[in-house]
């Protein structure tokens, strides 16, 4: 798709072809508007934002959850509670694995960033111990 060999139509058409099928017309339409005003390049990005938007409108909203090992199903679940709680909504929560972060989460929803790792802390007192 990043070729600057390809012309936007035919990039529309191999894009078209990929999903024939597979999307709805919808969805198909929209990809093409996309490709003639030269805008595929820029689909991830509309697909997160049009997703966010889906999500507010049910009042919902997206959170990611760092850690640094698997959570338990209990975990997730008192997790889940506390931010239901916290963002006054239900939550969409997708959790990943980072090793970095030694222990603790890092949860990150709408511009807000919680650090509660203990790689933070270790930063933090590296920090302070510098100064």
């Amino acid at each position: 798709m990043l070729n600057p060999d390809l012309s936007y139509s035919d990039k529309t058409e191999i894009f078209m072809d990929l999903f024939k099928g597979e999307i709805s017309d919808k969805a198909s339409s929209f990809i093409k508007v996309c490709g003639d005003n030269k805008r595929l390049k820029n689909l991830p990005e509309i697909i997160n934002f049009f997703n966010e938007l889906a999500l507010e409108s049910l009042n919902k909203k997206n959170v990611h959850v760092s850690s640094p090992f698997q959570l338990e199903e209990k975990q997730i679940k008192k997790i889940t509670s506390a931010l239901e709680k916290r963002l006054d909504s239900e939550v969409v929560i997708d959790f990943d694995i980072d090793k970095s972060l030694i222990g603790g989460l890092k949860i990150a929803y709408e511009d807000q960033v919680l650090d509660m790792s203990i790689k933070r802390k270790l930063d933090l007192l590296q920090t302070q111990l510098r100064n």
